[in-house]
C-alpha cells in the first residue's frame, strides 16, 4: 500500500495465475475513487511525486508505472535484472528502487524502466522505503537495514524481528511489520507494527493485530 501527498490511499488487490488484478485508490476519507486494472495481482505499490503509480507484478516478475489516469506507461522486464519483485519504492525524482527477493538484491531505475545504480545485495529482501534524502530502507527476514543513496551501508540496522513492510514519515520515523507465529494454544500468527526513531530505537505506537499477515504499510 502507498499514500501520496494529497492524502489518497493505495491498495494492491493481489490475485492468482493470470486473473487480472488492480490498485484501489481511496480519498483520505475512504471512500473508493478509482481503480487500476493490470494484467495480474500487483502487490507492493508506490506513487511518484507526480502521481504515476508504480508497482511489482508478482506473478509476471515485472514491475509496471501506471499514470495517475491508469494508463499503462512503463513496463520493466524481468531481463532488466528482475528476480521475484517483491516491492517498489520511488524517490522525489522519480528513480524507482526495487526488491527483488529471488535475486537477494535491490534494483535500480529510471522512470524509464533503464536500469541504473545503485545494486543493493541484501539476502531475500521483501519491503522498501525511500526517505526525503534518499536514504534506502529495507526490511527482510532479519531487520530492516539502511544504505546510503550510493548504495553503501548508513545506519541504522533494526534487528530482533522479522520483517515484511518498512516506511519512513517525514521525521525518519521508521515503521516496520513483523510477522510472529503463536503456537500456544494452537498455532496461529499476528502481525505487530513497530516503531523506531532515526536512531533505530524503539518509539510509540506499537500496535499488534491478530491477523494471519500485514501486507503493507505506508504513513502520510
Amino acid at each position: 500500500m502507498a499514500v501520496d501527498a494529497a492524502g489518497k490511499i493505495y491498495a494492491s488487490n493481489e490475485t492468482g495465475g493470470s486473473s487480472p488484478g488492480s490498485v484501489s485508490i481511496y480519498n483520505s476519507n475512504g471512500l473508493l475513487a478509482q481503480t487500476i486494472v493490470t494484467p495480474t495481482g500487483p502487490q507492493g505499490v508506490a506513487v511518484a511525486p507526480n502521481g504515476n503509480v508504480w508497482m511489482a507484478i508478482v506473478p509476471l516478475g515485472t514491475v509496471q508505472a501506471y499514470s495517475p489516469a491508469g494508463t499503462l506507461l512503463t513496463t520493466i522486464p524481468a531481463s532488466s535484472g528482475l528476480y521475484g519483485p517483491t516491492a517498489v519504492a520511488v524517490d522525489s525524482n522519480e528513480k524507482v528502487y526495487v526488491t527483488n527477493n529471488g535475486g537477494n538484491n535491490v534494483t535500480t531505475y529510471l522512470s524509464d524502466g533503464t536500469r541504473t545504480t545503485p545494486t543493493i545485495n541484501i539476502s531475500t529482501p521483501y519491503g522498501i522505503a525511500v526517505d526525503a534524502a534518499g536514504k534506502i530502507y529495507v526490511a527482510n527476514g532479519s531487520g530492516i537495514y539502511t544504505f546510503n543513496p550510493d548504495g553503501s551501508p548508513s545506519s541504522p540496522t533494526i534487528t530482533g524481528s522479522s520483517f515484511g513492510f518498512v516506511a519512513v514519515d517525514a521525521t525518519g520515523n521508521i515503521y516496520g511489520t513483523a510477522n510472529t507465529m503463536i503456537m500456544f494454544p494452537f498455532p496461529s500468527s499476528s502481525c505487530t507494527l513497530k516503531t523506531y526513531n532515526s536512531s533505530g530505537v524503539p518509539i510509540t505506537p506499537t500496535i499488534l493485530k491478530p491477523v494471519v499477515n500485514c501486507t503493507g504499510v505506508a504513513v502520510h
